[in-house]
């Protein structure tokens, strides 16, 4: 095993650290009742895990990596590693969209409650499309 890959090891603390809490912050934050301050309070400590997963010596070697390259790693717990590590931060992106767009939507509807607006809104009744920090709203939805 190289050196590069058995820091890795020591880094896999703090990826299982994440992955673990992860759900118990979607929960929290985008359960059945939420709030604007609650939502953004997510949304922050999602920003949080993520600058410490890119900060990973196990993230810059994924991150250098170019598409569709294939890595060859020296053991299987090198390569079980980049691919917890890398399924982390997809989790991290996709929870970051999921809170996004729950803070975004300011009514209740369904089963989601919003102690900060409790009513439904007929405004509320469209698409909507949310890439990184881009927020688009459309056609309505019958």
């Amino acid at each position: 095993m190289k050196r590069e890959e058995q820091d890795w090891d020591n880094e896999m603390e703090k990826v299982n650290s994440i992955r673990e809490n992860l759900p118990k912050l979607l929960w929290n934050s985008a359960g059945i009742s939420r709030s604007q301050a609650i939502l953004e309070d997510g949304i922050s400590q999602l920003n949080i895990w993520r600058s410490q997963l890119t900060d990973l010596n196990i993230m810059g070697y994924l991150l250098k990596a170019k598409p569709n390259q294939t890595v060859q790693l020296n053991s299987d717990r090198a390569e079980q590693n980049l691919k917890l590590a890398a399924e982390t931060l997809n989790l991290t992106d996709v929870a970051y969209l999921i809170l996004k767009s729950a803070a975004w939507r300011t009514e209740s509807r369904g089963g989601h409650y919003r102690s900060d607006y409790p009513q439904t809104s007929a405004d509320w009744q469209l698409h909507t499309l949310i890439q990184g920090d881009y927020i688009k709203s459309g056609e309505l939805v019958i």
